[in-house]
């Protein structure tokens, strides 16, 4: 693996000195000035929250194609049909196994720790109406930033036809 050096230093260490600074910057204003102050809900809303989100989006976009190439070159190297039947049907149970182990363990651990037991039943009553009342999310207004963010430059290619030049088609 390549290491990309910036300042001298390798890059996962420039990785880790900025997840540091910024989780300190982070919990230095938060115990001073507290989270309700006007200037840190709007950074936080048009500012940190889009650039997160773009972020996992392009994160998502990143995964898929990945699995998918990975599997195709699997399959593909694998060359028998009949050793891919094996190895499937192995990987198959494996994952049924692996993934009853995990629910086991969510299970137990629920269980054991039980979260949310000493929350006050009124208080747990009155939020389960709050969710209950709000709008689902896929209709909530998103800040401006974040319209702005995720707009149509980001999700419209262009494209052009005989009949209409250079447009733009938006999904």
């Amino acid at each position: 693996m390549t290491q990309t050096k910036r300042g001298g230093l390798p890059l996962h260490w420039l990785m880790l000195i900025g997840f540091v600074v910024g989780l300190g910057a982070g919990l230095f204003v938060n115990l001073t000035l507290g989270s309700d102050v006007a200037w840190v809900e709007w950074l936080t809303a048009n500012v940190t929250g889009p650039i997160g989100q773009i972020f996992l989006r392009l994160l998502f976009m990143m995964v898929i194609p990945l699995l998918f190439s990975a599997l195709v070159i699997g399959v593909a190297e694998m060359g028998d049909l009949a050793s891919l039947g094996r190895a499937g049907l192995k990987t198959l149970l494996l994952t049924i196994l692996i993934s009853g182990i995990a629910v086991v363990i969510g299970l137990g651990m629920v269980n054991l720790l039980q979260p949310g037991r000493g929350v006050d039943p009124a208080l747990a009553q009155s939020l389960l109406e709050q969710g209950a009342r709000a709008p689902p999310i896929s209709s909530r207004t998103p800040p401006p930033a974040f319209r702005w963010a995720t707009s149509s430059w980001i999700w419209c290619r262009p494209t052009s036809s005989p009949r209409r030049p250079r447009t733009r088609s938006c999904r």
